[in-house]
């Protein structure tokens, strides 16, 4: 099986949830060795199946880096959300790399549960057993992710002048 094809795409993905660059490495060398390793269970369901087999293996050896390097213990019990709602500003015109820049400076825990949230449309249970969560601990922490990444945006839109 040739992996290099799949470098660029897994390492985004790795990316995504790692913020230091030898984490990315190491999460990217172990998701073609584990993918190696466990080719025999892979199964064929169409174009795209094995680029989505691919992306299950390396969101699970980020979060599995997180998890051993004491990263994710910030998730402790759900906090309040804050009550203070700010409209959602326009995303659309931050260029995707800054966008992606925002979404690396959050917290490891907001980082991950935002990213298993909205990229890997994970529910707040799967993510809850994924992480050893409570349920309402993973939304709290979207949820203060979300309104976190709006308050970068807003920033970076007024920087910018592009408000």
């Amino acid at each position: 099986m040739d992996f290099e094809p799949h470098i660029a795409f897994v390492t985004t993905i790795c990316r995504r949830y790692l913020d230091n660059n030898d984490d990315v490495a190491d999460a990217v060398q172990d998701t073609f060795v584990q993918a190696a390793t466990s080719f025999g269970r892979f199964r064929h369901r169409g174009e795209g199946s094995f680029r989505a087999w691919l992306a299950k293996i390396a969101m699970t050896v980020s979060v599995r880096i997180l998890r051993k390097k004491g990263r994710l213990s910030n998730l402790g019990s759900a906090d309040e959300p804050s009550s203070s709602e700010e409209s959602a500003p326009d995303y659309m015109k931050v260029p995707p790399e800054d966008l992606h820049t925002m979404i690396q400076s959050l917290p490891d825990g907001y980082r991950t549960v935002l990213n298993l949230h909205a990229f890997e449309n994970k529910t707040h249970k799967e993510i809850g057993k994924l992480l050893g969560i409570d349920e309402g601990t993973s939304a709290s922490q979207y949820h203060h992710a979300k309104l976190l990444l709006a308050r970068k945006i807003t920033e970076y839109l007024r920087r910018t002048n592009y408000e």
